[in-house]
C-alpha cells in the first residue's frame, strides 16, 4: 500500500496506449471464454502500469482457471498496488479470504481478516453493513475451528449495531451451530429485507413452497450466500472511489445498456442483481417479456434482458464498478448494446431483426430521462397505431408513473399536473385500463372536479363492479350532488364487497359514518334504519380492530420476536454471571422468562430479587403474583398478596393490591370475592383507573351492558390511553356489537388524560 489513491486514475489517464482498447480486449476474451488469451492481456498491461484493479482481474482470472496460489499471488501485489484506499483493501481483503476458503486453508482465512480487522475496525453500523462478508466468513471459520466462545463474543460486540446486517450474521451463526428455530426467522428475514438474500417468490420459482423444514431453511440460506460470496468477486461495491475503468467521455447525461442473458443462466442472474445494495439496484432493471414493448413482435420469450441506464456521472465516478458488473455479465450475455444518446440522437425506440438476432436500441433525450423515454414510447404508438397489445402495455407504462394512492386521499397532491398528464396518455392508449381509470379519478376528486372524477369511476365500475374504492367515491359525489338514495346504494354495495384490507375498511367505516350522520339528521332519506346502519358500523369496526390485534400478536408471537428475548436473556444470563447479586438484572432475568411464558423460571427470579431485596419490591410483588397465577398457582399468589397487603400503609398502594386480589379472584371465576376486593379498592381510590377497567370486564360478565358503559366511559375520562387497551379486550366481545360502545373508545377526548394509574 504505498502508492496514492488516485493511481489507477492517473495510470489510465497517463497511458500512452488506451487502456479501453485494451480493457475491451480482455472483455472480449472473457465473453468467449478465452481466458487464457484475457490472462496474458492482462498480465501485459500489469508489466507496463502495475495497477491494483487489473491485479484484481487477473487474480479472478486465476481463479476461473482453478490457479488458486497465482490467484493469491495476484491479490497481493494488488494489495500492494493499491495505494492508501480503505476501499480497495476491503474489496481485496475479501477475495484472498475467499481463495483461502475454497482451498480450506482457514488458518490463513483468520490471519487475512484479523489483520483486516486491525486496520479497518467495525465502529458503526454503516461500517457493519459494508463488511458483514467478512464476518460472515470469519465466524464461519472460527465455528469450523471449534471456537465458539470466540463466536460468541464477537457477535456480542456488534450486538450494539442495530442492522439487518447484524440479523443476517445470527441467522448464519443459527445455522452453523444447528439453533433450531432459524429456518422460520429466515424466512421472515428475507421476506423483510431481501438485500442479502433471495425474496420468497424466488423460493416458488425453486419448487419451495415455504420451508418445509430447519434443514431446507438452511441449505436455500447457504445456496444464497454461496452465490452471494461468489458473485462478489466481481461485482462488490466501490462506493466513493472515483476511477475512470473505460475510458469514456461525452456530453450527455445518460448511458444505456441492454443485455439478453442465456437462458440457463437468467435464474441465477436474477437472484445475484437482487442481491445488490439499493443503490446499484435502482440502475440495473430485470425486465420481463411483459415489460418490453413489443417484445411479442422481435424479442426472446424465453430470455431474459438485463437494462442499465444510469447518469453517465455515476457510471464513470461515484459508481466506478461498472466494469465489474460488465466483467460479470458478459460471461452470461449472448446479445450486448451499449448505446450513448448523442451517438443516436435522431434514433427512437425500435426493435430491428437481422438474421433471426434481436437488437435493441432505446433513445433518451438530454432533457429527464423518464420523460424522454414515455415520449419515445408515444413515437413507437404512433407507428404502430393498431397494435392493441403495445398499446396497452404503454398505458400500462405511463399509470405506472402517473398513479397516486388509491386509499388514502390526503396523499393525493392538488396541483400534481405529471401525474394527471400521464394518467391521461394511460386512457388514451387503453380506455379500460381501470388502475388508471381510478387514478384519475381520485386526483379529479380532490381537485373539486365532481362531474369529471365521477365518469371515471362509473367506467371503472361499469368494467369491474366488485372495486371497492370507486363506489365509495361515487357515494361521496352522489351525496354532494343531493342524490341521498343512489349514494346509499353505492355505499350498501361497498360494504357487501368482502375485503380484509384495512384501507378498505377505513373506507367502508367512513361510508357508514357518514351514512349515520344522515340517518339522525334526515332518516326520512334513508331506506336503511339507524340499527342496521350502527350494527353494520359496529361490526366494521370489530373487524377491522381485530385485523390490527392479530397483525400485532403475529408480531409479538414471531420467531424474530421471540429470538430478541432469548438474545435479552442470554446477554442477562452472561452478565450476572459476573455479577450473580445484581439485583436489577435479576429482575430483568425474570421479565425475561416471563414475557418468553416461561412462568416457573420466572417466579424463581422474582423470589430471588425479593430475597437480595431491592428498592421495586411492590412492582416486583405483583410481577411475581401474576406468574404464579399463570403457573396455576393461585393460592400462592393469594397468599402473597394478602401478606403484602397486611403490610402495606399506602391506600393508594392498598388499593393496587386489592385490585389485583379483584383480578386474581376473576381469573379463578369467583365474582363474589372478586366484587367484594373490587369495592373495597374503590373506596380506597376512586381515581384508579385499572379499577374501572376491571369493574367494566365484572359487569360484562354479568350481563350489566349500561352500567358497563358507564365504567368504561370513566376509565377513558381517568386515562384516555387506556382506550386502546379497551378495545382490544376479549373480555368486552359482547360489548362490541353496540355502537355505544365504539362511540367511547373511539371518541376524540378533550387534553384530559391524566396520568393517575
Amino acid at each position: 500500500m504505498k502508492k496514492e489513491a488516485n493511481t489507477f486514475e492517473k495510470l489510465l489517464t497517463d497511458d500512452p496506449v488506451p487502456t479501453q482498447i485494451n480493457y475491451n480486449d480482455i472483455l472480449h476474451s472473457f465473453k468467449i471464454q478465452d481466458y487464457r488469451t484475457a490472462l496474458h492481456k492482462c498480465q501485459t498491461i500489469n508489466t507496463e502500469y502495475p495497477n491494483a484493479w487489473f491485479y484484481c482481474i487477473e487474480a479472478e482470472l486465476f481463479i476461473t482457471l482453478n490457479e488458486y496460489g497465482s490467484a493469491v499471488s495476484a491479490y497481493h501485489k494488488a494489495f500492494a498496488a493499491s495505494g492508501n484506499d480503505p476501499l480497495l483493501d476491503h474489496y481485496i481483503s475479501l477475495q484472498l479470504a475467499l481463495c483461502y476458503l475454497e482451498q480450506n486453508e482457514l488458518r490463513q482465512l483468520l490471519d487475512t481478516l484479523e489483520t483486516y480487522f486491525l486496520f479497518y475496525p467495525t465502529k458503526n453500523t454503516r461500517q457493519l453493513s459494508q463488511t458483514y462478508l467478512h464476518y460472515y466468513l470469519y465466524l464461519i471459520a472460527l465455528l469450523q475451528q471449534n471456537d465458539p466462545e470466540k463466536v460468541q463474543y464477537i457477535m456480542h460486540e456488534l450486538e450494539s449495531f442495530d442492522c439487518t446486517e447484524l440479523q443476517f450474521l445470527k441467522i448464519a451463526v443459527g445455522f452453523a451451530q444447528n439453533t433450531p428455530g432459524f429456518g422460520e426467522i429466515y424466512e421472515q428475514y428475507i421476506n423483510y429485507r431481501p438485500s442479502h438474500a433471495c425474496k420468497l417468490n424466488e423460493c416458488f420459482l425453486m419448487g419451495i413452497n415455504n420451508f418445509k423444514d430447519e434443514a431446507d431453511a438452511k441449505s436455500f440460506f447457504e445456496n444464497c450466500v454461496e452465490d452471494e460470496l461468489y458473485y462478489t468477486r466481481l461485482l462488490y461495491e466501490f462506493e466513493s472511489i472515483g476511477r475512470n475503468d473505460i475510458d469514456f467521455t461525452s456530453n450527455t447525461s445518460t448511458y444505456s445498456i441492454l443485455l439478453k442473458i442465456k437462458e440457463p443462466h437468467s435464474f441465477q442472474i436474477k437472484k445475484r442483481i437482487r442481491m445488490l445494495s439499493p443503490s446499484l439496484e435502482n440502475i440495473i432493471q430485470i425486465l420481463g417479456s411483459s415489460e418490453i414493448p413489443h417484445f411479442h413482435k422481435n424479442l426472446d420469450e424465453k430470455s431474459t434482458y438485463i437494462e442499465i441506464h444510469c447518469p453517465t456521472d455515476k457510471w464513470f465516478g461515484d459508481y466506478g464498478h461498472f466494469a465489474q458488473v460488465l466483467l460479470w455479465l458478459c460471461q452470461y450475455a449472448e446479445d450486448i448494446q451499449i448505446l450513448i444518446s448523442e451517438m443516436y440522437e435522431n434514433w427512437i425506440d425500435h426493435f430491428q431483426s437481422q438474421d433471426g438476432l434481436s437488437s435493441y436500441c432505446r433513445y433518451y433525450g438530454k432533457d429527464d430521462t423518464l420523460e424522454s423515454k414515455l415520449s419515445t414510447y408515444e413515437e413507437i404508438a404512433l407507428k404502430n397505431c393498431n397494435n392493441l397489445e403495445l398499446n396497452k402495455i404503454i398505458s400500462k407504462t405511463f399509470e405506472t408513473y402517473g398513479r397516486v394512492n388509491h386509499v388514502n386521499p390526503d396523499s393525493v397532491y392538488r396541483e400534481n399536473h405529471t401525474s394527471m398528464e400521464r394518467l391521461i396518455k394511460a386512457l388514451q392508449y387503453n380506455p379500460e385500463n381501470i388502475e388508471a381509470l381510478v387514478s384519475y379519478g381520485i386526483i379529479l376528486y380532490s381537485k373539486s372536479n365532481y362531474i369529471q372524477s365521477k365518469k371515471q369511476f362509473e367506467t371503472a365500475v361499469q368494467i369491474d363492479n366488485d372495486l371497492p374504492i370507486p363506489h365509495y367515491y361515487l357515494g361521496k359525489i352522489l351525496l354532494l350532488e343531493n342524490n341521498t338514495a343512489l349514494a346509499e346504494q353505492s355505499f350498501q354495495t361497498l360494504y357487501t364487497i368482502q375485503s380484509v384490507n384495512i384501507d378498505i375498511l377505513d373506507l367502508k367505516i367512513d361510508a357508514f359514518k357518514v351514512l349515520r350522520e344522515i340517518a339522525f339528521t334526515k332518516p326520512e332519506t334513508l331506506h336503511t334504519t339507524i340499527g342496521d346502519i350502527e350494527s353494520r358500523l359496529s361490526e366494521l369496526y370489530r373487524l377491522k380492530t381485530n385485523l390490527e390485534l392479530e397483525h400485532t400478536q403475529k408480531i409479538n408471537n414471531s420467531s424474530y420476536a421471540q429470538q430478541e428475548l432469548k438474545n435479552a436473556l442470554d446477554q442477562c444470563i452472561q452478565k450476572l454471571k459476573e455479577t450473580p447479586k445484581n439485583v436489577s438484572l435479576v429482575i430483568e432475568l425474570g421479565h425475561c422468562h416471563y414475557h418468553l411464558n416461561a412462568f416457573e423460571k420466572a417466579v424463581t427470579a422474582y423470589k430471588k430479587a425479593l430475597r437480595i431485596g431491592t428498592p421495586q419490591e411492590f412492582d416486583v410483588t405483583l410481577w411475581l403474583a401474576t406468574s404464579l397465577l399463570y403457573e396455576k398457582k393461585a393460592n400462592e399468589a393469594q397468599l402473597l398478596l394478602n401478606t403484602a397487603l397486611d403490610r402495606m400503609e399506602s391506600p393508594q398502594r392498598k388499593a393496587i393490591l386489592l385490585g389485583s386480589l379483584a383480578w386474581l379472584y376473576m381469573e379463578e371465576g369467583d365474582k363474589t370475592k372478586a366484587s367484594m376486593h373490587l369495592e373495597k379498592a374503590m373506596d380506597l381510590n376512586k381515581d384508579y383507573c385499572y379499577l374501572w377497567y376491571l369493574k367494566a370486564i365484572l359487569l360484562t360478565k354479568k350481563g350489566a351492558h349500561d352500567m358497563t358503559l358507564e365504567c368504561i366511559a370513566k376509565t377513558i375520562l381517568l386515562d384516555v390511553t387506556k382506550r386502546s387497551l379497551l378495545q382490544n379486550e376479549k373480555e368486552l366481545d359482547t360489548l362490541k356489537s353496540d355502537i355505544r360502545f365504539w362511540d367511547l373508545v373511539l371518541k376524540p377526548q378533550p387534553n384530559d388524560s391524566r396520568d393517575k394509574c
